[in-house]
């Protein structure tokens, strides 16, 4: 079976649209935002199982080749200040994890919960992981989307991305 393409995005952080320019976050009183750790890896790889289980993005991945992703990411180059895990009553229910791609960051994962979609999370730690690499003077982060994928697709539109010409 053919993969769907992936399109190249940049999105300005400079922007308010991203969240750069702002300090609050409506979050719930349950709900908690904080940046990953390595002590992660089990919540990263099962909420990532769980995320893209039916999705146009799941390739049919068991938990052994999330946690794998999920090692990669961390022995990579990752920017643990600018990637974000938020937790609702104590359980993973959305994360971004951002990476030193050639000369800049790069989303590498935004992963939601199916019991957290539409509930604004994604883009709460997207916003805050946008604020973070701003405030250490970062302009502009990379990702790549996979045609189809509407909901993150949706959710850097409405941030202000743009897809490169391919």
């Amino acid at each position: 079976m053919d993969q769907p393409e992936k399109y190249a995005y940049i999105l300005d952080i400079s922007v308010p649209s991203c969240g750069a320019a702002q300090r609050t976050t409506n979050i719930g009183p349950n709900t908690v935002i904080r940046p990953v750790v390595p002590t992660d890896v089990e919540e990263l790889a099962q909420l990532m199982l769980a995320a893209y289980r039916g999705t146009i993005d799941d390739e049919g991945e068991e938990i052994e080749e999330a946690r794998d992703a999920i090692d990669d990411f961390f022995s990579g180059s990752p920017i643990p200040s600018a990637s974000m895990i938020a937790s609702v009553d104590g359980a993973a229910a959305s994360a971004v994890l951002v990476t030193l791609a050639g000369s800049g960051p790069f989303i590498s994962y935004v992963v939601t919960h199916p019991v957290h979609e539409r509930s604004g999370l994604a883009t709460q730690v997207v916003t805050a992981a946008c604020r973070q690499l701003a405030e250490s003077g970062v302009n502009e982060v990379s990702l790549v989307i996979t045609d189809g994928n509407v909901a993150s697709e949706a959710l850097f539109s409405k941030l202000g991305a743009v897809r490169l010409q391919s």
